[in-house]
């Protein structure tokens, strides 16, 4: 048996909103072979929104977004592995801690509520997301999968920020909380195998230099680095640590399908109060997903709603 752990991102690009990084696990058995998930499991989960009631959707976040008034697919997958608990989650802060610099962001304090006072979930019945968590987490360990709590690292704005002017540029800021990720799993399963696998981060082919900096004095081996896929070994303690960073990852792998999910889902959620907050100040402003030049719109939208401190808190640089 070992850990297989993917992780993906969600609001690398927008000028306003939180940087979200999905990381989902499942402990498989030796004879798992990653590629063929869909074949192994196609009567359990699929690739589109349409399969369900009767499959649980779980593959690139990007195609099964069907836009911010429907969040189904998404939700679906996000609450199935992110909930775990005995107590069905109501509210975004039962899926995620958003840790320091919340207070000064009071766009993320209130829930959006619905008419029996709880916030989650949005669109996916209860009954549904039941039968679909009772039913894969029965199936899952017969097929060669043990599920293991799927969870959500929040950046928020000023993180983002901070970070941004502490490693020099984004893409060092990204390496940064991963690094923090990954070490914290690879804490979570002393002297188990581990095998990450990473959704490319933009166009980086090379993440030596990044892995010998997590483990130094490891003996570390590059098996492939190319325009597909990037990989690695790392031998800690008598385990192996095994990385792969792949394009289109959310496409190749269960778990980094899940891990994007997940980091949308949530993303969505954090931008759901953004807007609710700022409608409740101008009812008739159009909601912004953050991405840059629909920012801008915003941003002039509400100039004359929010104050210069809180501007800087609300937009990331780039």
């Amino acid at each position: 048996m070992s850990i297989h752990i993917g992780i993906d991102e969600a609001g690398y690009g927008p000028t306003l909103g939180p940087l979200v990084l999905g990381c989902s696990a499942f402990r498989v058995r030796d004879s798992w072979v990653p590629s063929s998930f869909r074949e192994v499991l196609g009567d359990l989960i699929c690739d589109e929104a349409s399969g369900l009631p009767d499959r649980l959707p779980i593959g690139d976040s990007k195609q099964l977004y069907l836009g911010r008034k429907n969040l189904l697919a998404l939700e679906a997958g996000a609450l199935v592995f992110l909930a775990q608990g005995s107590h069905p989650a109501r509210f975004l802060e039962d899926l995620v801690s958003v840790g320091a610099g919340e207070s000064a962001l009071p766009w993320y304090r209130q829930p959006v509520l619905d008419n029996s006072g709880r916030e989650l979930p949005t669109c996916v019945a209860e009954s549904l997301l039941e039968s679909l968590r009772t039913r894969l987490f029965r199936e899952l360990p017969g097929r060669g999968l043990e599920p293991l709590p799927s969870r959500v690292s929040v950046i928020l704005e000023t993180q983002v920020n901070h970070s941004i002017d502490s490693t020099g540029n984004k893409a060092a800021m990204l390496l940064d909380h991963l690094e923090a990720l990954i070490l914290d799993c690879c804490a979570g399963f002393p002297g188990e195998d581990v095998e990450f696998h990473v959704d490319r981060l933009g166009g980086r082919w090379y993440y030596e230099p990044f892995l010998r900096r997590l483990f130094p004095l490891r003996r570390l081996l590059v098996e492939r680095e190319d325009d597909s896929i990037s990989r690695y070994q790392v031998t800690e303690s008598g385990r192996k640590l095994c990385f792969a960073f792949e394009v289109d990852g959310d496409r190749s792998f269960l778990e980094v399908g899940l891990a994007s999910m997940c980091a949308k889902y949530v993303r969505e959620l954090f931008m759901r109060r953004l807007n609710a907050y700022f409608r409740k100040i101008r009812p008739d402003l159009r909601p912004t997903a953050g991405y840059p030049e629909d920012a801008r719109r915003f941003l002039r939208d509400i100039e004359d709603c929010i104050d210069t401190e809180q501007r800087r808190l609300m937009v990331r640089r780039r």
